[in-house]
């Protein structure tokens, strides 16, 4: 149902009570501000991560911002390899993360 209240889209399930039951409900455009305002703070937590690094730190705010909205997270297992084309800026952002 949230995918379909985001995005307009049609229902994909209806959900039938068995007994007694109360149901809370989001309109679709507050649901929009809190997601919203959980990006935002993750994006503006990823801009400061980046501007420890040397490579951005030159870089505007919004130009911090928009490589912020760029990052996509991956969580890697012990012992998998990282690939050579993310392993850069993943041992760089490592190396933030670790000497703070």
């Amino acid at each position: 149902g949230e995918m379909a209240l985001m995005f307009r889209q049609p229902r994909a399930a209806t959900i039938r009570t068995t007994e007694e039951t109360k149901l809370w409900t989001i309109h679709r455009t507050q649901l929009t501000k809190v997601s919203q305002a959980s990006l935002r703070q993750k994006l503006k937590l990823y801009a400061r991560m980046l501007d420890k690094i040397d490579l951005f730190s030159e870089s505007s705010e919004e130009g911090r911002e928009q490589a912020a909205d760029a990052l996509v997270e991956t969580t890697f297992l012990s012992g998998e390899y990282v690939t050579p084309y993310c392993m850069i800026i993943t041992v760089v952002i490592l190396s933030v993360l670790t000497l703070g």
